[in-house]
């Protein structure tokens, strides 16, 4: 949703409401509204929101009048160093040094190259209640400026951008107030120099402050400029036939630097929208890009969730391929079986225990190569030394590799075991780590592996095939009981 543009002129003691557009001027300039107090500004711009798009807002530029605004000239040397934001405050207590102001109750901006600039401060109690209430209202304001600058900073900018770097001087009338006579403006530019800006009460005192300027006409290295409606009392009061080039009318150059500053085409060279003029709420602007961007986050999260949600379907129905693959190699290995929830588990199972039945070597099943845990251990038994004291802590056999460590008395002792390991050859022993112990004895470590003699063959093959024949029963020497008397007919 864009919202509206509209430029607010002020003139002395009313206000004047235009439209802006990205097209330029079309027509004739004539205001929305006209005649304006501050009040009534707020409703008007209601009025004409309401005939648009429910709930937009509109993005503002206040013109101010000479009058109401203060300036002079301040210097950046000696300044304390430290950021932006600090020189500019020191800036305000210097300016506040040459003006009849406050600095706290004034929006001051500065233009300039530097070291030297122009310092112009507003009261800031006479728009406090007007910018308070379009911020209340959902409007924004881009630009608080001087009418003067925003008319000269189109005349050169944008009017001869080929001359900026020459010497310029400006000169019109500035009509508020129909009760009072017309004030003239004067704007000298200077390259590396700050604007000097000087505000005539009649055109008369034209010449006496071309003087104080150090100018005078006719000036060949200065471009002279005047709006129509001045040229004579120009030519009058200065008492020179100079060529000047004429302006367009300033309310025209205002509005169309207006409109480059909404477009941010270009920024004002004077701000006053800080200080008591600063908004209260300076996120405000940004809700309507920080919502788009959390639609634009919201529609990219679904987007993905879509697509996973699709991904996910597709495997779900791949692995429903699969099982039903799998039931029907089970039923084909199987048959007469029911099938399992996991046939694909029952068939590796059953793999695994047909490998440890067949003995085939692999993960499910013992080398054949290696001597059961047993009979390792037995042999280990019978190899290790009987005559010496040691100490077994630790005994792993895997695979029929053994590591063992322990403690004894001293290094010769620990060698003496692999030796006498060694002399079984039912071992190969490869030599031991030892390490003295501070309360006295070796720790000892050592690795062998088992190696099995091979099995005996009988000399006569036929014996081992002969079943062993029981032996007879010999002849009992126990006397016969009472019983066995009485049945054998023995005695009475």
């Amino acid at each position: 949703m864009k919202p509206h543009r509209y430029y607010l002129r002020a003139m002395g003691s009313s206000w004047s409401l235009y439209a802006l557009s990205d097209r330029g001027l079309d027509g004739p300039i004539q205001p929305l509204a006209s005649d304006l107090d501050q009040k009534d500004i707020v409703r008007q711009l209601g009025e004409l929101e309401s005939k648009g798009s429910k709930g937009a807002s509109a993005q503002l530029v206040l013109g101010l009048p000479a009058s109401w605004c203060l300036c002079a000239t301040v210097s950046e040397e000696g300044l304390p160093k430290g950021s932006a934001a600090q020189q500019s405050e020191a800036l305000k207590y210097r300016l506040e040094a040459q003006l009849p102001i406050t600095a706290e109750r004034c929006a001051i901006g500065f233009v300039g190259p530097g070291p030297e600039r122009l310092g112009v401060a507003l009261d800031g109690g006479r728009l406090q209640a007007l910018v308070h209430a379009l911020e209340d209202a959902g409007h924004s304001l881009e630009a608080i400026a001087p009418r003067a600058m925003l008319a000269t900073q189109l005349w050169v900018e944008h009017q001869n951008p080929d001359r900026v770097q020459e010497a310029m001087s400006f000169c019109w009338l500035e009509d508020d107030d129909p009760g009072r006579s017309a004030a003239c403006q004067l704007m000298h530019l200077d390259p590396g120099a700050p604007p000097r800006w000087r505000v005539l009460d009649t055109p008369t005192n034209l010449q006496q402050q071309l003087k104080i300027d150090g100018l005078s006409l006719p000036d060949q290295k200065r471009a002279w400029y005047a709006v129509p409606d001045t040229l004579t009392p120009w030519h009058d009061a200065t008492g020179q036939t100079a060529k000047t080039e004429p302006l367009s009318s300033t309310v025209e150059a205002e509005i169309q630097n207006a409109q480059a500053i909404v477009s941010g085409a270009t920024q004002p060279w004077i701000n006053l929208n800080g200080g008591p003029l600063a908004p209260r709420h300076q996120w405000r602007r940004l809700r309507w890009p920080a919502f788009a961007s959390v639609a634009a986050l919201v529609v990219l999260l679904l987007s993905v969730m879509s697509v996973l949600w699709l991904r996910a379907d597709a495997y779900n129905q791949i692995a429903e391929q699969h099982d039903q693959q799998a039931a029907q190699a089970f039923s084909q290995a199987l048959p007469g079986q029911a099938i399992p929830t996991s046939p694909k588990r029952r068939l590796q199972a059953k793999l695994k225990q047909l490998r440890g039945e067949s003995g085939l070597a692999g993960g499910d099943a013992l080398d054949a190569s290696s001597a059961p845990t047993l009979v390792l251990l037995h042999d280990l038994l019978d190899a290790l030394p009987s005559d010496q004291r040691y100490a077994i802590t630790d005994l792993r056999i895997e695979h029929g590799e053994l590591r063992m460590t322990g403690y004894a008395r001293t290094h010769g002792e620990a060698d003496q075991i692999a030796n006498t390991m060694r002399g079984s050859s039912l071992f190969v022993v490869e030599p031991p780590s030892t390490d003295n112990l501070r309360e006295g004895g070796v720790r000892f470590a050592l690795q062998a592996t088992h190696r099995p003699p091979p099995p005996e063959s009988p000399e006569n093959p036929e014996e081992q095939e002969q079943p062993v024949k029981p032996r007879p029963e010999e002849p009992s020497t126990k006397p016969p009981s009472l019983a066995d008397r009485t049945k054998q007919g023995g005695g009475r």
